[in-house]
């Protein structure tokens, strides 16, 4: 609380003071020469100029043009007039050097003002922070830090600023500015007068259902630079490569797009950005494919050919800065998947969890069922599963119930009503084989199931990879069928193999569908004492 209401009145602070140096300062016209020790000079100027950065002869022209673009206003501080920036690239596309450059010019004009505290308002003795951060320390260090380092100290203008090269934590430079490397601890930030912030490999911040740390960390970021430097001046930078079509560098293209004003935004792939790549499609070197985005035919250079050929999906995520669903998908052939849904079958259960009038078993046969509930309890997945013979008399899994009952954090999913499902269906005549449980809150509805005479279980199947390679081998020999399910199958193209031991869900997917449907289906088979054909599974 305390510190939320120092944000504020530092705010307040700030703004005062910025009124006060724009009346005697209007937009129209150059910040007041008087408040400056030396002019700042230009972007181009202070790349190219051997007495700054004298980076002309490797600055890709990419690169001169975002910067030029992006500091074009004479009458701002640092020429900026955008709040946050975005650089959505491909790997290898030059952007720690871009954002390095970008740090560099805003220490250019915070070192050329006589007084950069008296400036926004500050007391003399305050210290203003530049923080590049990272998802760890030593990845803070290494990257865009390293890079602002290297320039720093081959740069001429910057040698009488430059106070103290012995430390190496941070660079600290007359007038009490510094450069600090930070990493994805959530506090991090807070306690600094921060004007400049970097967020490196933006998407890659740890990420589940419960926390974004790259969201929770851009609030601190900005809340610090907003409050203490908007709006003369301050900048927060984010670049990553892409990672998920949710995740949040791309949410902050997205959030760009709607206001273009704000916050500069960049795409790039590497063939827009590599000299031999850009040759290479001016001799026609290259082969078509429609952009993902776009759909536009876009030229890509025959040096990726293979990349494209082996995983289209990946090819675009690594190198056409075109973020993936998942990044190693599970069922690699996602087609076959949609070709197994039957639309002539209906699930049993209506939206509301009660059984539809007309779900009638059939004679004969046994029907099994998997239960996943989540740890939170606020979702779960149903499924039902039996074996039967289709038309060829060949056998075949199919798919009874697909179904999702969802909660709240306020309200919990009462599991008493969950099991009372399971016993509805065998009250309306269905022999139950089995019905097995996710580990989670389990032990007390299967003792009540087994007191009902239905053989219930735990089966987790988070511990082995048996239920959905089972789904997996079926469906790809086409032995099974299921009712159509929106969430169902968007669960299944977005699973992900993680590390050849799990399969998993992106973190802001979920698989309460697609786990219930693998362990009715795993259930049936090994009850049934099935023979599942072994197959080579490419993908």
């Amino acid at each position: 609380m305390l510190e939320l209401k120092e944000q504020v009145m530092e705010s307040r602070k700030v703004r005062g003071h910025a009124d006060f140096f724009l009346q005697e300062n209007p937009v129209t016209a150059e910040l007041n020469a008087s408040a400056y020790d030396e002019k700042p000079v230009d972007i181009e100027t202070f790349i190219n100029h051997p007495h700054y950065l004298n980076l002309e002869q490797v600055t890709r022209p990419e690169i001169m043009e975002d910067l030029k673009a992006m500091f074009s206003a004479p009458n701002r501080f640092m020429h900026c007039n955008y709040e946050e920036a975005v650089f959505d690239e491909a790997i290898g596309t030059g952007k720690s050097f871009k954002t390095s450059i970008i740090i560099c010019y805003g220490l250019h004009h915070l070192l050329c003002l006589k007084s950069p505290q008296a400036f926004f308002g500050k007391d003399k003795s305050s210290l203003i922070a530049i923080m590049n951060m990272s998802i760890n320390a030593n990845q803070a260090r290494k990257v865009v830090f390293g890079e602002i380092q290297s320039k720093i100290e081959n740069s001429r203008w910057f040698r009488k600023h430059h106070i103290d090269p012995n430390v190496r934590s941070e660079l600290r430079f007359d007038k009490r500015i510094t450069v600090i490397a930070g990493h994805s601890g959530a506090r991090y930030p807070l306690g600094y007068n921060l004007i400049m912030a970097v967020m490196d490999e933006a998407s890659f911040y740890n990420e589940t259902p419960l926390i974004d740390t790259a969201q929770v960390m851009y609030y601190n970021l900005q809340s610090r630079i907003k409050t203490r430097f908007h709006p003369l001046g301050g900048l927060l930078i984010m670049i990553s490569s892409p990672r998920y079509e949710d995740d949040f560098i791309e949410r902050k293209m997205k959030e760009a797009e709607l206001h273009p004003d704000k916050i500069f935004s960049r795409r790039r792939a590497i063939w827009e950005v590599r000299e031999d790549d850009k040759k290479s499609i001016l001799k026609g070197e290259c082969f078509y494919l429609s952009h993902p985005i776009t759909k536009n035919q876009t030229a890509i250079p025959n040096c990726y050919l293979d990349e494209f050929t082996m995983n289209p999906e990946r090819a675009w995520r690594d190198l056409g800065a075109i973020a993936s669903l998942v990044l190693e998908p599970y069922f690699k052939q996602y087609d076959l998947c949609l070709a197994r849904v039957d639309y002539t079958l209906d699930s049993g259960v209506d939206q509301y969890g009660q059984l539809k009038p007309n779900f009638k078993p059939i004679g004969g046969q046994t029907y099994y069922i998997h239960i996943d509930l989540a740890r939170v309890k606020d979702s779960c997945g149903f499924a039902m599963a039996h074996k039967q013979l289709n038309a060829e008399r060949k056998e075949e899994i199919v798919v009874d119930i697909i179904h999702r009952i969802t909660g709240s954090k306020e309200k919990e999913i009462d599991i008493a009503e969950v099991k009372n499902l399971v016993l509805a269906i065998k009250r309306r005549g269905f022999h139950i084989g089995k019905a097995t449980y996710d580990h989670y809150a389990s032990a007390q509805s299967i003792q009540e199931l087994t007191k009902q005479n239905i053989q219930s279980e735990e089966l987790s199947i988070d511990k082995t990879l048996a239920p959905y390679d089972t789904l997996k081998e079926l469906i790809y020999s086409e032995k099974i069928r299921y009712p159509y399910h929106e969430i169902f199958l968007k669960e299944l193209k977005r699973l992900e193999l993680l590390d050849g031991k799990k399969v998993e869900h992106p973190a802001k997917g979920s698989k309460d569908c697609s786990d219930a449907v693998a362990g009715a289906v795993f259930n049936c088979v090994e009850g049934m004492g099935s023979r599942v054909p072994r197959l080579t599974i490419v993908g």
